[in-house]
This record gives structure tokens, C-alpha cells and sequence, in this order.
């Protein structure tokens, strides 16, 4: 990969997973749930994404939540 330069590489799946701490099928899962971006197709049987598109995707997943977006924190001692 060339540094300093603006325009997107393609990544493959497991240069992917090594960018997210999550397994494969909860990428394919993002992808349908729309949280990851969509597949570039590069050949029948070949797939890559947009580096850019993926670091924009897990800068948005890192940005702080809106209040009401927030989960209540959760009183381990309580039982139900």
C-alpha cells in the first residue's frame, strides 16, 4: 500500500478484518444492516472494499454517541 497519497485502495476481506476486531460473518452482517460498506466487484468470483469507505465506516462506529443513542449503565449487582 502507498502512504500519502489520496486516492482509495482496494482491500481485500482479510486486510479488512485486520483494519476490525470483529469475524467475518458479522461483517457480511454489517454490510446488509448497512454499518459497512458495500463490496467493490472487481471479477465474477472477486470482491474488495474502498479502504477509505471502510476507515470512514469504523470512524463513525468510534465517533461518541447522542445521549439517546446511550445504554443505561448496568447495576451487575441486580437481580431479576
Amino acid at each position: 500500500m502507498q502512504q500519502g497519497t489520496n486516492r482509495s485502495q482496494l482491500l481485500r476481506l482479510p486486510e479488512v478484518l485486520k483494519i476490525l476486531p470483529i469475524g467475518r460473518t458479522m461483517f457480511y452482517e454489517g454490510i446488509e444492516l448497512g454499518t459497512f460498506p458495500k463490496p467493490v466487484k472487481l471479477g465474477k468470483r472477486t470482491v474488495a472494499w474502498r479502504e477509505s469507505e471502510v476507515r470512514a465506516a469504523i470512524k463513525r462506529l468510534n465517533a461518541p454517541r447522542s445521549p439517546a443513542q446511550q445504554q443505561p449503565p448496568v447495576d451487575k449487582d441486580r437481580q431479576d
